[in-house]
């Protein structure tokens, strides 16, 4: 714990334990889809794949019949498909690659023709030419897109759990074995336009940074930094307060607006101590 005290207070930040989790009880801008074996982390969601998430988000921000999809495709610049002209048939065949096959055998089979006509009907045929992308082309998709802020999320699990926007290794001890991506954290259309009021470059910028400040409170939560104070006057405990996230720069300023006037010099000057609190309070009690 922290503690520091004075002639007539004695401040404890404590440990809480019973800390509400910030993707449950707060209002929070972005929307959190995690996948992983052992932990439910994030939000809930219905996604059974991250390849599912990414492309009800990418169909859901289309706003152009597809067309940007399309093209995409003709330019065989995606990994998963191409769309090409059929002179024989006058229809655009779309291709997919088998990923199963061997590398003797052609990657690449026409399921799918459509007549130019049909080409931006964003019904049926539009499904099929989403299907057959591959994750790195949503996210080469999406990432064009000013109405959509969206980041990876990366867990580091070795003795604690830490969550980040940023890969773990190089940063961390065996992350190479023990971190990895685990999904995304993101803002859609609406809620960039509801929060900044236009939706560009710059906006999609400024919910990325929000969508930082919301991770990095997740894994204050996740690592266990989460405290409360109690606050003595004389020996007898006058107030407490718990919920406070991060480590004692992070809180200093909050827990100072708690306090009376007279123990808020206290809070700049708690130092950590491996005393348990009962002891901490004998030995005040005995000084």
């Amino acid at each position: 714990m922290y503690a520091a005290k004075n002639d007539k207070y004695t401040l404890l930040m404590l440990p809480d334990d019973d800390t509400p989790n910030p993707r449950e009880d707060c209002d929070c801008f972005g929307k959190m889809v995690c996948w992983h074996r052992r932990y439910n982390l994030g939000d809930d969601h219905d996604y059974d794949e991250p390849i599912d998430f990414l492309r009800d988000l990418y169909s859901h921000a289309v706003d152009d019949g597809g067309k940007r999809l399309v093209s995409f495709l003709k330019s065989r610049k995606a990994h998963g498909a191409y769309l090409e002209y059929n002179r024989s048939t006058h229809e655009w065949d779309l291709f997919e690659r088998c990923w199963w096959r061997s590398d003797s055998e052609s990657p690449w089979d026409c399921f799918y023709s459509v007549p130019e006509s049909q080409l931006n009907d964003a019904d049926e045929f539009f499904d099929h030419m989403l299907e057959a992308l591959s994750i790195t082309d949503l996210k080469t998709l999406i990432a064009e897109r000013e109405d959509i802020a969206i980041l990876p999320l990366f867990l580091y699990d070795h003795s604690v759990q830490s969550i980040s926007t940023a890969s773990f290794i190089g940063r961390a001890q065996h992350a190479e074995w023990d971190s990895g991506q685990v999904g995304y954290i993101y803002a859609d259309r609406k809620a960039i336009l509801g929060n900044f009021g236009a939706v560009n470059a710059e906006t999609r910028e400024k919910a990325e940074n929000r969508l930082r400040t919301e991770v990095e409170t997740y894994d204050q939560y996740l690592r266990g930094e989460c405290y409360g104070f109690q606050l003595y006057e004389d020996g007898e405990k006058i107030d407490s307060c718990w919920g406070f996230l991060g480590d004692v720069d992070d809180w200093r300023e909050d827990v100072k607006s708690y306090l009376p006037a007279e123990a808020q010099p206290l809070a700049d000057e708690l130092e950590y101590t491996c005393e348990s609190e009962e002891v901490y309070l004998r030995k005040c009690a005995a000084s």
